[in-house]
């Protein structure tokens, strides 16, 4: 909310459903037509609204909703009736989200941020919170302020609302973690569970929970839990199906076969998720592509994840989303830098540098919101005074010269400062990961069974020794009949002594080799031969794998050890 890598990176938000006070659970085949009535402005007819809203949501007929309810927003503002409008607002800015219209979501939003919410009934401050927690990632990339926005909205809920928007709330929450790969998300997912276990929660909500599990669980490392959880979430579905999540549930189990080499099953999941991607937020599309992208790279398929990857770029500009852009167009970079098409990879460079500054510009821009609001207030107060033009011209001239002379030295300034704390950053991450190097590693002995124990020593040496890690094929089942025993036992024996699983043990090993040869050699080795000696199939899961790892890009850690070299 992320960790770690992109893998960990699926969906923005599992739905978008508002905090609202009603429950109206089910919708039948008639609800569409019966949700296109007009309404009259009155307050009764914004509980109506709310349960059709549900209806609509879940069917996914954002066009019907928006159409029914914008005379109700114009209506209301007529009538001066500021808590009608408001839901109206809130229920129009949702819809355009979910239905990809982000210039048609911003009319409302403006509305929402300039509403005083303290009046407001509990239900619509919730539903308020929730609109903007979700525009502040799908817009803006503004993860603190959607964590803020939608906190807020999830204690809102909890003190007034019913079960099944606080579990509502806290998936959003998880989701936020999860996409940021931040295992943080655990509590709030702990927490989700807890909720569901109520016999006041659906079906459809004990499915929102497990999957929200699932996916910390995987962000942990846990696969074999994550797949529980997902078993658990499909047994309550039954035979209920919603299509708004089923694509972010594919994309998952997809994930967790991609981490578990399972290469068919994960294409084939991949394939499903964007077959489902239609009833879904462009956030998840555009992760689909990200993550089906990285797998066809790790598998040696360029052609097909350069491919993925430009469809997911122009999803994103085509909708003026945000989410997962800047993550494809560095793909998109070092792919066309592999392959030596360095004018492309120019292009997807300054993209994803525009998209960057233009995120580390927001805060900036809002410290410097109060100095221009000020300069404002005292512009107008000198046109005010009377004095002559000329000395009123001549004034004014000045003042925004020195204003903009000083806003320059403070972007200066704080650019600069940011540089020094990132280069800072990167040599504390840089000198942790030394240092866990150094360590001696220290085996566990709780529940301590001398056959595992003796099968984790033979693949201990073996990696360490004979360095089967570079081997491009070593699979769990390669492992398993090299050692001359099964998958099963292998898996349980690396889970117990290394805390994760057999993918990530191996890539533990890689990286650290490429480590000693980026010690070893300076600058004289390329990534991609260091990436073929260590055992990658591709520039790209190196790439990937050493970001996971160490939290840094091969490029940055290897500037930052150098330095430390030097200054040694």
């Amino acid at each position: 909310m992320d960790t770690m890598i992109q893998p960990h990176r699926p969906v923005i938000i599992i739905l978008l459903t508002a905090v609202l006070v009603l429950t109206v659970s089910g919708c039948s085949r008639t609800d569409r037509t019966a949700c296109r009535s007009t309404v009259s402005g009155t307050l009764q007819d914004s509980a109506d609204i709310a349960r059709t809203w549900i209806r609509l949501s879940r069917l996914g007929a954002h066009d019907s909703l928006i159409r029914m309810t914008v005379p109700f927003f114009q209506q209301a503002l007529e009538d001066g009736d500021s808590v009608s409008a408001s839901w109206a607002a809130a229920f129009i800015a949702q819809s355009s989200l979910l239905d990809n219209n982000i210039d048609s979501a911003e009319k409302y939003i403006s509305f929402l941020e300039r509403t005083e919410t303290g009046n407001l009934p509990p239900g619509l401050q919730g539903t308020i919170y929730n609109t903007l927690g979700i525009h502040s990632v799908m817009t803006r990339l503004d993860y603190p302020k959607a964590i803020e926005y939608l906190t807020k909205s999830y204690r809102i809920t909890l003190e007034h609302g019913h079960i099944g928007n606080q579990i509502i709330q806290l998936a959003n929450i998880v989701n936020l973690f999860y996409i940021r790969s931040d295992i943080k998300g655990m509590k709030f997912a702990r927490e989700v569970l807890k909720t569901a276990s109520s016999p006041d929660a659906s079906p459809y909500h004990r499915y929102i929970s497990d999957i929200s599990m699932a996916k910390m669980q995987y962000v942990a490392g846990h696969t074999d839990s994550a797949w529980h959880y997902i078993a658990l979430a499909e047994s309550n579905a039954g035979q209920d199906s919603w299509p708004s999540v089923q694509a972010a549930t594919d994309l998952l189990k997809a994930d967790l076969c991609r981490s578990e080499s399972a290469v068919r099953q994960a294409d084939s999941l991949y394939r499903e998720a964007l077959r489902s991607s239609g009833h879904t937020d462009i956030g998840t599309t555009v992760s689909i592509y990200l993550h089906y992208g990285d797998f066809a790279a790790e598998t040696g398929l360029t052609d097909k994840a350069d491919s993925l990857y430009r469809q997911g770029v122009f999803l994103s500009e085509r909708h003026d989303n945000l989410e997962f852009r800047r993550e494809l167009l560095l793909r998109l970079t070092d792919l066309c830098h592999a392959r030596g098409n360095e004018a492309e990879a120019m292009k997807f460079y300054w993209q994803y540098r525009d998209i960057t500054d233009r995120v580390a510009a927001n805060r900036t821009e809002r410290d410097f919101n109060n100095l221009l609001i000020s300069y404002s207030e005292m512009e107008h107060e000198v046109e005010m005074q009377g004095k002559e033009i000329a000395v009123l011209k001549a004034n004014r001239r000045t003042l925004i010269t020195a204003f903009t002379a000083a806003i320059l030295i403070l972007v200066i300034l704080l650019l600069w400062l940011r540089y020094r704390k990132q280069q800072e950053m990167y040599r504390k991450l840089v000198e942790q990961y030394q240092s866990h190097l150094r360590q001696t590693a220290k085996s566990k002995t709780a529940n301590d069974n001398s056959q595992d124990r003796s099968l984790w020593d033979r693949l201990e040496t073996a990696m360490q020794e004979q360095k089967v890690f570079r081997q491009k094929d070593m699979t769990l089942d390669r492992a398993a009949a090299m050692l001359g025993t099964n998958r099963t036992y292998l898996s349980k024996a690396v889970n117990t002594f290394s805390d994760c699983d057999f993918s990530t043990y191996v890539n533990k090993y890689r990286i650290r080799e490429s480590i000693s040869i980026m010690q070893e050699c300076g600058k004289q080795t390329a990534f991609k031969e260091i990436a073929d000696r260590v055992g990658y199939n591709s520039l790209q899961a190196y790439y990937n794998a050493f970001q996971k790892e160490t939290g840094l890009s091969p490029g940055k850690y290897r500037e930052q050890i150098l330095r430390i070299q030097k200054t040694s």
